[in-house]
């Protein structure tokens, strides 16, 4: 759920390198509708409706460090 309380949901898998080249896998949910929203600028810059893109070994790598 986003913060005005819209679902995001699944959208697609996604491969990406990085500039060292190594590829990373990614889970990518997009709000399902982010038009007249009253917390977008404070929720995503971007001009359609806000996507997360999430990859599991690194959210573990992350709490790993904390």
């Amino acid at each position: 759920m986003c913060p005005n309380g819209r679902k995001v949901t699944f959208k697609k898998y996604q491969n990406k390198k990085n500039p060292s080249g190594y590829e990373q896998s990614f889970k990518i949910y997009e709000c399902e509708d982010c038009t007249d929203c009253p917390l977008k600028a404070q929720c995503t810059k971007a001009k359609g409706n806000r996507q997360v893109h999430w990859n599991t070994v690194f959210e573990e790598m992350k709490a790993k460090a904390k």
